[in-house]
């Protein structure tokens, strides 16, 4: 697997138009892209969901709390004292006993403050298992470069650019091949289509539930797993 991905290589890529938009709408929505994460950070504190020993992997990290988080969790959510997670997730508390293994991906742009944050949030004792991975994926272009046996995917609010849901819908057929679960945290934006991501170009591969409805925030928390292909 390709660990490092040059600026010049990722603007020769054809569909350039598209990773260009996503980080001009990255960079307008960012605050709101750290609410979605927080959302889903704090769904993970439900003693149904498990992390502990899972292979995981993140789409579109960001600042990379959802990935950090989960590669500290034990089993429910906890929260000891991070220099970027504290200040967000003051509520939680971690036990570093045994996380999950994770990797992080975004486009090569994001990579730089991404793989800073991974290292602010080193704990004293060291990672549980193994340190988050951080790598460049970009949807539709370089997913079968990736592996396709991971227990967990998880996407907080990474659902806003209509032209890329169709690339993110086949990244996720290829990396849920063998039956990961997705856990996906969106803002229901009008202007963005979000619902018709779900309801078409989603539930065209995947059988999808919603698992949690904030009214107050217009933010679902989704679960998908992928049918078997025909």
């Amino acid at each position: 697997m390709k660990t490092t991905r040059s600026l010049s290589m990722m603007t020769a890529c054809p569909l350039r138009r598209f990773h260009k938009r996503r980080c001009t709408e990255r960079m307008s929505l960012s605050h709101s892209f750290l609410r979605r994460a927080l959302h889903l950070c704090r769904y993970f504190e439900d003693p149904s969901v498990e992390l502990r020993g899972r292979r995981v992997i993140e789409l579109g990290a960001g600042t990379g709390v959802v990935g950090i988080l989960a590669a500290l969790l034990r089993l429910s959510g906890c929260l000891h004292t991070h220099p970027v997670l504290s200040f967000h997730l003051r509520h939680m508390t971690l036990y570093c006993i045994s996380g999950a293994e994770v990797t992080v991906t975004d486009l090569p742009l994001v990579l730089p403050q991404l793989q800073a944050n991974v290292s602010a949030n080193v704990p004293p004792a060291g990672w549980p298992s193994a340190p988050p991975v951080v790598l460049p994926l970009c949807w539709g272009e370089d997913h079968l470069t990736f592996p396709s046996d991971w227990d967990l995917v998880l996407c907080a609010d990474i659902v806003y650019l209509p032209e890329t849901y169709p690339l993110l819908v086949e990244t996720l057929a290829h990396l849920c091949k063998n039956g990961a679960v997705v856990y996906l945290s969106s803002k229901m934006r009008t202007e963005h289509r979000t619902q018709s991501f779900y309801e078409e170009h989603l539930q065209s591969r995947f059988d999808v539930e919603l698992v949690l409805r904030d009214d107050k925030q217009n933010n679902n928390i989704y679960r998908a797993s992928k049918r078997a292909e025909e």
